[in-house]
């Protein structure tokens, strides 16, 4: 079944990406820091609403890793275009969601099947989220250096367990057929 509760969540979260646009755009803080925690707590819900009420699909399984990158994608770059974050930041997350969407493609492409996010990938979203709500909300900070280090070491850790997984799961679609 494709319009659960969950994927209807992540829909929503993808389509937050433009409200959030908006507001990173005018430099409204306030109202893009309160789009950015209805986004995080969209990620968390509509997993855990996913795994409670069974409602785990191939479409969940790519609706909310999608609903993820667009508005990651969306927040660097309008944080990165005003300024509030540095262009090592932006290139280290753009590069990392991409190379999680490639892997990924080919995987399914090769197996049929689509690999559902983990909780290491769910940590380095919320870490991107902080790092990027901490840049815009609180001007030089002394924070801003050690979250965006903790944040590409969380990215980092995130994309070697996507890497192992998508490396397993391929192993072993591979001796089942």
């Amino acid at each position: 079944m494709i319009w659960t509760l969950s994927n209807i969540i992540s829909g929503v979260r993808a389509i937050l990406a433009v409200p959030m646009a908006f507001f990173l755009a005018s430099g409204n803080k306030a109202w893009a820091t309160v789009v950015i925690v209805l986004i995080v707590i969209s990620d968390v819900a509509d997993g855990y609403i996913a795994r409670r009420r069974n409602e785990i699909s191939e479409f969940g399984k790519i609706i909310d890793p999608v609903a993820d990158k667009t508005v990651t994608a969306v927040g660097v770059i309008f944080m990165y275009l005003g300024g509030y974050i540095p262009a090592w930041f932006f290139w280290t997350v753009i590069g990392r969601d991409a190379l999680i969407l490639a892997l990924g493609a080919v995987v399914t492409r090769k197996t049929g099947f689509t690999i559902p996010s983990n909780y290491a990938g769910k940590a380095a979203v919320v870490s991107i989220a902080i790092a990027l709500t901490l840049h815009f909300v609180i001007a030089d900070s002394s924070l801003h250096l050690p979250v965006l280090i903790l944040s590409t070491v969380i990215m980092a850790y995130s994309l070697v367990i996507y890497g192992i997984r998508y490396a397993q799961f391929t192993q072993q679609a591979m001796r089942n057929l």
